[in-house]
């Protein structure tokens, strides 16, 4: 039974040309690696809380969302890499792509040491305890796990030029292995501090936030003396002049990032005003039992933006609209699939969380909402920014960004965080309308003015 399984798989990831067998490749071992991590983040989740508590780990949640504020700051330079260094690549120009990975360590270093330092002497300045509605006993802890927190943004954001690398080289599955071995180291040093000291915020965001950057240097460092040797760093392939190169493309990157960060990420910190940490904690438990319904979705998408960049500068069309037209059905079974999840969800916080959390149905209908939303917003959206027509999107989601929270901010005072929730979800159904109408133009050759730039 086994045996025709596996030689049914063989002979799809055999079927197509090299871009397709190298996309079936990374979504099939990205599939196995994000089952691996769900399994993992399920196991931390209550271990975690069973650490700390519900407060403490809603507070968690939400001071490490803050701190991913601070990831815009790169200006774009990690995705603007990942399609200069795929365009490199595809014309084996190792010497300019190694420039490129160079040149991005350099100018990612140079921004985010300094950014560190000043994070450390200032995150004391402001009032946490109020801003997330906690008592002023956690003030102490929040400060310590902050200061930690912006030494370890630096490392992490230098690491992570290796994902960037990796999607060029179209290897993505390979840069999720480092978040799975991560989150596993995570969950040992979790169950070992639970058996051994008492309760800490600081030690908490040591382990969750330095054992994937711990495992990311180490793979960086295998991976540059074996598979990406071609294009390993050093100091004398630096061109400060490939920065300007870098950042044509980037710049629209980095809005776009700003508005991903105040969108996406404030949503943990809103909840925590507007309710208390204990609804950030059930709004996160809704949304990793949620995304189990889109495991194979954003795995494709992820592994499909560098296809795309691949695919659009060799001017393969039709591919394009062929893998569009895949995702638009697999979206279709993802949705469906994500309804069915939140139907019997409360069985399933039961059996998972226990009483250590509480998670209300009203909550799981909303974050079910906003995954589809969101699922439906990516499906074009990954499409313009791998062939680089992101100046429609730029504008877009500029708007979004000065617009979301005034709106949301609004909508709770009559729905709570339900309000922040549903404006969340009406952003990425606009942008998502928006998007696929440019794919349209795109793919049919008819995009003029502002939807071709």
């Amino acid at each position: 039974m086994a045996i025709p399984c596996i030689d049914r798989i063989t002979t799809l990831l055999k079927r197509g040309d090299a871009r397709t067998k190298r996309l079936k490749s990374n979504i099939i071992l990205s599939i196995l690696l994000k089952g691996l991590s769900v399994a993992v983040t399920f196991m931390l989740v209550p271990a975690t809380i069973g650490y700390v508590d519900a407060e403490v780990y809603g507070v968690w949640l939400t001071i490490a969302a803050v701190l991913l504020w601070f990831q815009i700051l790169d200006i774009g330079l990690a995705p603007g890499l990942k399609n200069k260094l795929t365009e490199a690549l595809a014309v084996s120009d190792y010497g300019r792509a190694c420039a490129l990975v160079s040149t991005t360590y350099a100018a990612t270093a140079a921004i985010f040491a300094p950014l560190s330092v000043a994070l450390y002497f200032l995150v004391p300045v402001v009032d946490w305890c109020s801003l997330l509605n906690v008592s002023v006993s956690y003030g102490p802890g929040i400060v310590e796990a902050l200061r930690m927190l912006s030494v370890m943004i630096c490392v992490q954001m230098v690491a992570n030029v290796i994902v960037s690398v990796l999607a060029a080289y179209q290897r993505v599955a390979l840069s999720q292995s480092f978040l799975v071995i991560g989150n596993i180291l995570a969950y040992i040093l979790i169950l070992v501090l639970s058996k051994t000291v008492p309760a800490s915020l600081s030690l908490l965001a040591l382990v969750l936030a330095g054992s994937p950057i711990v495992v990311t240097l180490i793979g960086s460092i295998a991976l540059y003396c074996g598979a990406c040797k071609a294009v390993r760093p050093g100091f004398r392939h630096v061109d400060v002049s490939m920065t300007k190169e870098l950042l044509s493309l980037g710049s629209k990157f980095f809005v776009i990032n700003v508005q991903a960060v105040v969108v996406y990420q404030s949503t943990n910190l809103l909840i925590s005003h507007v309710s208390s940490p204990e609804m950030v904690t059930a709004y996160n438990i809704a949304y990793k039992y949620l995304s189990l319904t889109i495991l194979v979705y954003t795995n494709v998408t992820l592994s499909l933006w560098t296809a795309y960049t691949d695919a659009y500068a060799k001017g393969d069309i039709p591919w394009m609209d062929n893998m569009r037209r895949k995702m638009n059905r697999l979206l279709l079974m993802c949705s469906m699939l994500c309804v069915v999840f939140a139907a019997v969800a409360q069985p399933v916080y039961s059996l998972w969380i226990g009483d250590k959390a509480v998670v209300p149905q009203a909550m799981t209908w909303c974050v079910a909402a906003y995954v589809v939303s969101y699922c439906f917003m990516t499906l074009n959206g990954t499409f313009t920014i791998g062939t680089g027509k992101v100046l429609l999107e730029t504008i877009v989601v500029s708007v979004g960004a000065v617009a979301y929270i005034p709106l949301a901010l609004y909508a709770s005072k009559y729905l709570g965080q339900y309000g922040i929730l549903a404006v969340l979800v009406a952003v990425n159904m606009i942008y998502g309308v928006i998007f696929y109408i440019q794919t349209d133009k795109l793919i049919m050759g008819t995009a003029r003015g502002i939807w071709n730039k």
